[in-house]
């Protein structure tokens, strides 16, 4: 009798591993629902902004970036700071605004300025 209940509940432990797998997994197979990309989003209570797009031109002298969005459909320019932070998702080290391009995909990441948001942070992918 003890070896029938013991058989018993391994069957519904398994059975119910089994459901919670598929139920867990079943919308990443399917698809998924879609997670929109955040153009621009307040982050927090000081005000700090996050913006992703692709570098249009950069103006070392007034220390402003000009960036647009994935779609190309917006244009944003922002003001730098000198001593912006700027990493990278693939490859460690220090980087220079010189290592910035026309054309490179990059996160923004802004602080609320005197006049505008300025760029604390730069993040290239």
């Amino acid at each position: 009798m003890d070896m029938q209940r013991l058989v018993s509940k391994r069957r519904g432990i398994a059975t119910l591993a089994v459901f919670l797998l598929l139920t867990l997994t079943f919308p990443l197979i399917a698809g998924g629902p879609k997670i929109p990309l955040v153009k621009k989003k307040k982050s927090g209570p000081a005000g700090d902004q996050t913006f992703v797009g692709k570098i249009k031109s950069i103006d070392t002298s007034k220390r402003v970036l000009v960036v647009t969005t994935i779609e190309g459909d917006q244009e944003e320019s922002y003001e730098y700071k000198k001593s912006v932070d700027i990493s990278s998702a693939h490859k460690t080290g220090h980087f220079k605004i010189s290592d910035l391009s026309v054309g490179m995909l990059v996160t923004l990441y802004m602080k609320s300025g005197k006049n505008a948001p300025e760029i604390y942070q730069i993040l290239m992918m």
